[in-house]
């Protein structure tokens, strides 16, 4: 692919990708947290992979460690996120989901599958498999949350 039409291409994503979100993912009301805001909605994401210092979740989420502290304990007073000893070292303190928090995650990956499959049942199943796995080599070739960042352009900050 030329330049040239890589970045057609890129901008057409661009424009097309918030299109594709809201019909596979439209705000259903038995999302338990639909009223999260997006910024706590990757938070929680994120802590489904297990416990992690605020400095590693604000790196990972590009905020800052104050930003990440507030929003954390947001969390922590709404009841969906604990703090808790690391186990190598007593003085690190460590989010994690609450149980409420995990069975909250799991009811909304459900309406949110539901709501997919209903965006998706007219595709035919040869075109959403080449859709699914066009996504996940995409997915794939994104670097490591430890990868050293690209620098980024402030306007986007």
């Amino acid at each position: 692919m030329s330049s040239k039409s890589a970045q057609k291409a890129a901008e057409r994503l661009e424009s097309l990708l918030p299109q594709v979100m809201g019909a596979l993912f439209p705000h259903v009301e038995d999302d338990p947290l639909g009223h999260l805001p997006v910024g706590q909605l990757r938070l929680l994401r994120l802590l489904s992979q297990g416990p992690q210092s605020v400095t590693d979740l604000a790196n990972r989420l590009h905020l800052s460690l104050s930003a990440l502290t507030q929003m954390g304990n947001r969390l922590v007073a709404a009841g969906l996120v604990v703090k808790v000893d690391a186990p190598e070292d007593r003085r690190v303190r460590l989010l994690s989901l609450s149980q409420e928090a995990e069975r909250m995650l799991a009811v909304r990956s459900s309406c949110r599958a539901r709501s997919a499959l209903a965006a998706l049942a007219a595709l035919p199943d040869e075109k959403l498999h080449v859709l699914v796995g066009l996504l996940e080599e995409v997915a794939a070739s994104r670097p490591s949350p430890d990868a050293p960042e690209a620098p980024r352009d402030p306007v986007f900050i």
